[in-house]
């Protein structure tokens, strides 16, 4: 901010930064982020929206002014936006008010607040109070955005002091930031918002259909002089003066199906020069275009006949045919050495290996079966007993 609005030190420490916070906490989620981009100057105004290019002008919609900039939004000149402003300034004069501000504070005030808003500048006289003219250093479109002097709020708390007010400088302050933008900006910013997006405004076109209409134009000329697929000429049928008597949303339809149509159409004529950069090299480097039919090739040389290309083709055919034959060679020998070694790890297991029994889920001493060896060694043992 030093940097921005050429502020010193002492500038930016004079400012009720505490006041503003408190006001953005009064308010909504949606709300302070709308308000943010008011004080960041970040508002999808034509000035922006021009900048961004995504709109190809930058006038504003309801009084026609060559540049719509976010101060413009609360001090533009149409009927209709100063009715608005003066409702605001009524309301806003009914919050002083209640908050017991001091008369020549609030008739100083409601005076600089339409002054700027009506003339762009303020003229400060010799009996304006010093909170104002410490104000006028900074700038009174600072004041707007929520950038108030802490003078303002010293000068306050001490008018409730002498009144025996509970209320201090701090609440005064934020509830006058939070009442200018609620009272003044957002109304007149919604109301530039139905400016926008309405078809008509006072007889002429709203700046969206505008926009669409030269969005329209530029893609409808661009399909002409290119040669599009065969499933997207249906877009062409219809002429462009149809096109823009239609309703919007046809518009935005129209727009992005003719989009994606030129994209396509733009991929195959990629596709094709690739193929001829290939071919040309081809040809540079072996003096053949195997690429074109075999009855007839300008680009070949006249010695290089089809007899020629034909052989040429059939020998590279055989060589692939006995590259095959090798391959099922290798493939079959491997398939069979496989099955010889799954053979050969049979045979190695041991033979005498304690298999499971199919009394395992019961628990018993001997939960598998004796083996051959094991059983001839046990009939033994009963012999010699016997003996």
């Amino acid at each position: 901010m030093h940097t921005q609005f050429g502020w010193n030190e002492n500038q930016f420490q004079s400012i009720a930064w505490q006041a503003s916070e408190r006001a953005m906490g009064m308010m909504s989620s949606a709300m302070n982020i709308r308000i943010s981009k008011f004080v960041t100057k970040t508002l999808p105004v034509g000035h922006i929206m021009e900048r961004r290019e995504s709109w190809k002008e930058s006038f504003c919609p309801r009084c026609g002014c060559d540049e719509e900039t976010p101060q413009h939004v609360i001090q533009c000149n149409d009927k209709d936006a100063r009715t608005i402003v003066k409702k605001s300034l009524a309301k806003f004069e009914k919050i002083l008010c209640r908050l017991h501000t001091e008369k020549t504070l609030q008739l100083q005030l409601l005076k600089h607040v339409s002054e700027w808003i009506t003339i762009g500048e303020i003229q400060l006289s010799a009996s304006s109070l010093i909170p104002f003219q410490k104000q006028y250093h900074l700038g009174w479109t600072h004041f707007m955005e929520g950038r108030i002097h802490e003078s303002f709020q010293t000068y306050m708390d001490s008018y409730y002091k002498k009144i025996g007010n509970k209320k201090t400088g701090e609440i005064w302050v934020s509830v006058v930031i939070q009442s200018i933008w609620t009272h003044i900006f957002n109304p007149m910013w919604e109301h530039r918002n139905k400016a926008v997006h309405a078809k008509e405004i006072k007889g002429k076109l709203s700046r969206e259909v505008l926009n669409l209409n030269y969005t329209v134009r530029d893609l409808y000329q661009k399909a002409q002089d290119t040669q599009l697929l065969f499933q997207d000429r249906h877009l062409l049928e219809e002429k462009l003066s149809q096109l823009l008597k239609s309703p919007t949303g046809r518009k935005r339809g129209w727009i992005s199906s003719m989009q994606i149509a030129l994209r396509e159409c733009q991929k195959t004529i990629d596709a094709e020069n690739l193929q001829m950069r290939n071919a040309m090299r081809r040809f540079c480097e072996t003096g053949t275009c195997l690429n074109t039919p075999l009855t007839s090739c300008s680009y070949c040389p006249p010695h290089q006949n089809r007899k020629y290309r034909v052989s040429q083709r059939s020998s590279q055919a055989r060589r692939m045919k006995s590259l095959l034959q090798i391959s099922q060679k290798r493939h079959r020998s491997e398939n069979i050495n496989a099955e010889q070694s799954r053979v050969r790890k049979k045979i190695k297991r041991n033979p005498y290996r304690k298999k499971p029994s199919m009394y395992m889920h019961r628990k018993r001493k001997f939960q598998t079966l004796p083996t051959i060896q094991e059983r001839w060694e046990m009939e033994e043992h009963v012999k010699k007993k016997a003996i």
